[in-house]
């Protein structure tokens, strides 16, 4: 099988928080590309174009960030026709907050703290799910 590694996008404000993710995912072979805050993946137009073209990436966004929300990210995202799953985890979510989300169409919605064997779980579905899309 020749297909890249999915990437999971890595949306999170917390430095510690971001780089145990990423390299818990790094050893659960997926590639990583990670940002502080929904604007900075928006406004990397490398990113954009991968994710707008992908068939097995993943946006895993933090709810609460600086600026846009993970769910506004998402909804943006959508907007602009970029369809991969989105992930939006939260250690801050109420139930109408959650099914809000989950209205909207965010694939999954995690209360933090996520275990790691949930959220791999949790990507390697949504990732072999828009793969065989």
């Amino acid at each position: 099988m020749t297909e890249h590694l999915p990437t999971i996008f890595v949306i999170e404000d917390d430095l510690e928080t971001r780089n145990a993710t990423e390299l818990l995912l790094s050893v659960c072979d997926f590639a990583t590309a990670c940002f502080e805050s929904a604007e900075s993946l928006l406004e990397s137009p490398e990113s954009l174009t991968q994710l707008a073209a992908s068939h097995n990436d993943c946006v895993l966004a933090d709810l609460r960030l600086p600026g846009l929300s993970g769910l506004q990210l998402f909804q943006r995202l959508r907007r602009d026709g970029i369809t991969v799953p989105i992930i939006l985890i939260s250690g801050h979510a109420d139930d109408e907050t959650i099914e809000q989300a989950t209205d909207a169409g965010v694939n999954e919605f995690l209360l933090k703290p996520v275990r790691p064997d949930e959220l791999i779980a949790t990507l390697r579905s949504a990732t072999r799910h828009d793969a065989a899309a």
